[in-house]
């Protein structure tokens, strides 16, 4: 017998034994009495990879076998409820699952069924973390994930994926696109946020929220800084890696939308980005004597998915792409200058992910990296600002040598 006819019905062994160990495993540990074990898992999965086999011969054959084996399941199942009251069906689930792994090992299609094998041992072995998650996860989180799935899964893929409208700037699915990239971004950290917990501290939270939104977490910390001056060094921090997130933010979605403009912009904002997390770690150490602020003062600021920042920013995002084309048209390069400095005193997302977007066919790739560099500092020039007119002086006197360093050591590597 060739190699090659041996081979899927090794894998699928080796595969459902993988799974069945699992299984064995977590049965003697909870001393329950089942007839399904590594033995059980790793002959289901051989069945599969024969099923595939016998079909060859003959499908009528190949088809009652199967048919015979889920009502083996079945049966297995409603006998372990009628005896022992167990409701679960994890374990015939389980094995449903290798019957169709081995099936995938007869196919050869051994990396589907490898990733499947995966799958589902990770899904077994993390059952109570997976059950603390349900236990914690609150309505207001449940809604933005069935939202976020929804905007993704639902409503992207029917958008037509085409230019339109005036000037041809508009291509709906792009600007949703952008819509869902922002939501995911922001539950994506503030998940993390909530598995970090407070304990981990301001200045992680501080980071995680700069991903969301660096503005919101510079006000916020401003304005909590006049009412609690004696944590003016915790707060800075926060800020200071909030700043940092909003240059690896920025680079993120660029690369997404367009990653032959990336090199252009890497060096210059990722190198922003790390000097204001080493000050953020500076001045962390010269907070140790001061008593740590709860990162639930972050948290309350903070919804689980921003989607209404996001369906708006899918409107500026839009609206910054039509008067980009028509300021490339009638002013050229300096135009499209002027506008990035505006559009980053509000926001930068928006006109980063449009130059990103213009960069592909409409305006030279340097000139929008330009831009996109111009509205990131001027984004971190306004915080200044924010602080100086909202927080305590002294913090605005800090964050100013803060800004000049990130600017300048992100500046020596682009100009």
């Amino acid at each position: 017998m060739l190699w090659s006819q041996t081979l899927p019905f090794i894998v699928a062994l080796l595969l459902g034994g993988l799974i069945g160990l699992e299984r064995e495993r977590v049965h003697k540990k909870r001393k329950i009495v089942h007839v399904a074990g590594i033995r059980t898992f790793a002959l289901v999965s051989l069945f599969g990879a024969s099923i595939f086999s016998l079909e060859q011969a003959s499908v009528l054959l190949a088809a009652g076998l199967l048919l015979g084996m889920i009502i083996m399941l079945a049966g297995n199942f409603i006998a372990g409820t009628l005896k022992h009251g167990v409701s679960g069906a994890t374990t015939e689930v389980s094995l449903f699952l290798t019957l169709i792994i081995g099936y995938f090992c007869g196919l050869q299609q051994y990396s589907l069924a490898s990733l499947l094998t995966c799958l589902t041992v990770a899904v077994l072995l993390f059952k109570t973390t997976i059950h603390l998650f349900v236990e914690k996860i609150s309505n207001k989180e449940l809604r933005s994930i069935i939202v976020l799935t929804i905007i993704s899964a639902v409503i992207l893929p029917i958008l037509p994926n085409e230019f339109m409208g005036p000037l041809q700037a508009i291509n709906p699915f792009q600007a949703w696109l952008m819509v869902v990239l922002i939501s995911a971004i922001s539950f994506m950290s503030y998940i993390l946020i909530r598995i970090l917990g407070p304990k981990r501290g301001l200045f992680v939270s501080g980071f995680l929220g700069g991903l969301i939104s660096s503005t919101a977490v510079t006000l916020s910390f401003a304005a909590l800084s006049r009412k609690m001056p004696k944590q003016k060094w915790n707060l800075i921090c926060g800020i200071i890696f909030a700043s940092a997130a909003m240059f690896a933010r920025v680079f993120l979605e660029v690369s997404v939308v367009n990653a032959q403009l990336s090199p252009f912009i890497a060096k210059a904002l990722l190198s922003s980005s790390l000097v204001g997390i080493l000050l953020g770690v500076y001045y962390a150490r010269r907070s140790r004597k001061t008593k740590m602020l709860k990162a639930s003062a972050l948290e309350q600021n903070i919804s689980p998915l921003e989607f209404k920042k996001a369906l708006g920013f899918g409107l500026a995002f839009l609206f910054v792409t039509i008067v980009m084309k028509v300021v490339n048209l009638q002013f050229g390069d300096l135009g499209i200058y002027a506008t990035s400095f505006l559009s980053g005193l509000i926001d930068t997302d928006a006109i980063a992910l449009s130059l990103a977007q213009l960069a592909k066919n409409t305006i030279d790739i340097k000139i929008a990296a330009t831009g996109i560099i111009i509205a990131a500092y001027a984004n971190t020039l306004v915080k200044l600002g924010y602080i100086f007119f909202l927080g305590d002086r002294a913090l605005a006197k800090s964050f100013s040598y803060v800004c000049f360093i990130m600017i300048a050591s992100g500046l020596a590597w682009f100009l």
